[in-house]
């Protein structure tokens, strides 16, 4: 009887238990993204703390990288110098391919 004359209390209830409702399902959620934050923010620990051990190798391997690089943009642009004389002997070997094959059907006529 209570309900049926105030309308209104009847509503804040049941807003007050959706809202409520809503709150628990979004506090697992929560509760949830910190477990998983939790477990994330070990592993990047313990990953700083192998990029900190690991630094000493790249400090002393960057100079043979360095080099390394240099070395190949060197042979690089030695490629690139040596590339119309392939291209030509590659020429030169298609036109005495093709010699070599007129002559082998000239020998079996």
């Amino acid at each position: 009887m209570l309900f049926v004359l105030d309308k209104s209390l009847y509503m804040s209830v049941v807003n007050i238990a959706c809202d409520s409702l809503f709150l628990w399902i979004y506090g697992s959620f929560l509760i949830r993204n910190d477990l998983f934050l939790e477990r994330n923010a070990s592993f990047h620990i313990r990953n700083a703390s192998f990029l900190v051990r690991n630094s000493p190798f790249h400090i002393r391997n960057g100079p043979f990288l360095i080099w390394n690089g240099l070395l190949l943009g060197g042979n690089g642009l030695f490629l690139s110098r040596n590339k119309p004389f392939l291209l030509r002997n590659g020429v030169h070997s298609a036109k005495r391919a093709r010699r070599d094959i007129a002559l082998e059907l000239d020998i079996v006529r």
